[in-house]
C-alpha cells in the first residue's frame, strides 16, 4: 500500500517506475534497468555496504556485478511512503523485505 504524502499527479507515475524498478531487479535483468535509470553523469547509486556509484557506467557496472553473483531474489515490499518535489523529482522510501540466494550458496 503507498501512503501519499503530497497530492501531485505525478505520484501514481512514481509508484509505476519503483514497481518496475523491483521487477528489474527480481528479473535479474540489466535491460530492465537500462530502460529505469538515466544514462547520465550525475545519476548516483549508493548499494548497502558498497561505495557510492556517480554516472550511469559505473552504477550498471555495480548491477551487472549484483546479478552475475545473485541466483534468486525476491522483494516484499512495504510501508511505502513517496512524496514529490514540484513535479521535479520524487522520493520513494520503503522497507524491503528480501529473500535471496547467492551464486556460491
Amino acid at each position: 500500500m503507498v501512503q501519499m504524502q503530497e497530492d501531485d499527479g505525478n505520484i501514481g507515475e512514481v509508484t509505476k517506475v519503483n514497481a518496475d524498478f523491483y521487477r528489474a531487479f527480481e528479473s535479474l535483468s540489466i535491460e530492465m534497468m537500462d530502460k529505469l535509470w538515466k544514462h547520465d553523469e550525475n545519476v548516483v547509486c549508493i548499494h548497502p555496504g558498497w561505495d557510492l556509484f556517480t554516472g550511469w557506467l559505473a552504477v550498471r557496472e555495480s548491477w551487472i556485478t549484483i546479478f552475475s553473483n545473485t541466483e534468486v531474489i525476491r522483494f516484499v515490499i512495504t510501508n511505502t511512503k513517496v512524496r514529490a518535489f514540484d513535479n521535479k523529482a520524487a522520493v520513494v522510501v520503503c522497507v524491503e523485505n528480501i529473500e535471496t540466494t547467492s551464486t556460491d550458496g
